[in-house]
């Protein structure tokens, strides 16, 4: 990530972002409640209203605020300009933040939980029988799934660039 995604990319990159905006419609009220960090669809996930998993959360919301400061740095260094900024046909259908685009933070931050969850999940495995009643291995393909999601709502909304949320899950 060392450098900004050029004009020509960018503009291309718009006809993708069209092709999402008829989700829109859908995915509008998942949209909204993603736009802090969306930690409560990764406890849902976790199944963190046990007593074993009281930590958990915290940990969930440290990974985000680290890997949103990360981002941050490479956004006001790189200042890439947002979709809207590149085409006026670019309708996004949530407030657009006023520092750049690339990398996508809630990629990034989607992504790092996904892969802290991950490894929990090994040390949990680890740790309790292997009779199967936590369903490890569909937890982890749900979260990964969920940061996937995350990532591609910003686009959806017209806000990022498919690159940036690719940008962004390298940084996750």
């Amino acid at each position: 990530l060392t450098a900004a995604p050029d004009l020509d990319m960018l503009k291309g990159q718009i006809a993708q972002i069209e092709k999402y905006a008829d989700q829109r419609g859908e995915r509008s009220p998942e949209i909204t409640s993603q736009l802090g960090f969306p930690t409560d669809y990764f406890g849902m996930i976790m199944g963190m209203n046990s007593p074993r998993y009281r930590h958990v959360g915290e940990l969930i919301l440290l990974t985000q605020v680290l890997t949103a400061h990360v981002c941050m740095t490479a956004k006001t260094s790189l200042a890439v300009p947002r979709p809207d900024q590149v085409s006026a046909a670019m309708m996004p259908m949530l407030a657009t933040p006023k520092h750049g685009s690339y990398p996508s933070a809630h990629a990034a931050e989607a992504f790092a939980v996904s892969e802290m969850l991950s490894h929990l999940l090994d040390v949990e495995q680890d740790q309790m029988p292997t009779d199967g009643s936590r369903d490890t291995e569909n937890r982890r393909k749900l979260a990964a799934k969920m940061a996937e999601r995350i990532a591609v709502n910003r686009t959806v909304a017209g806000v990022h660039y498919p690159v940036d949320s690719w940008a962004g899950a390298i940084i996750g």
